[in-house]
């Protein structure tokens, strides 16, 4: 991942201040990779669950959608790190 990529935190409200998934992974393009917060990276899943804390990161030419609890759909763009916070 390029140093020169953004870093986007996330707050969400109810479900994550109860430690509940808060986010679902809908699209994965190329590289997007995940993250708990004591764990390395792995690849990112179609339908894989995000939990408070969890980190989500894109690679160069790659681009991921996330369904946030309140049912949003954020879109993560190429060189992109996130991390899902609590409200």
């Amino acid at each position: 991942m390029a140093a020169a990529g953004a870093a986007v935190m996330l707050a969400f409200g109810h479900a994550a201040a109860q430690g509940t998934d808060t986010a679902e992974v809908l699209t994965v393009e190329n590289e997007v990779d995940s993250a708990k917060p004591a764990g390395g990276w792995s690849p990112a899943t179609v339908g894989q669950p995000l939990a408070t804390r969890d980190r989500l990161r894109t690679g160069e030419d790659s681009r991921a959608a996330v369904r946030l609890a309140d049912a949003t759909v954020l879109r993560v763009d190429e060189l992109t790190e996130t991390e899902i916070l609590p409200a």
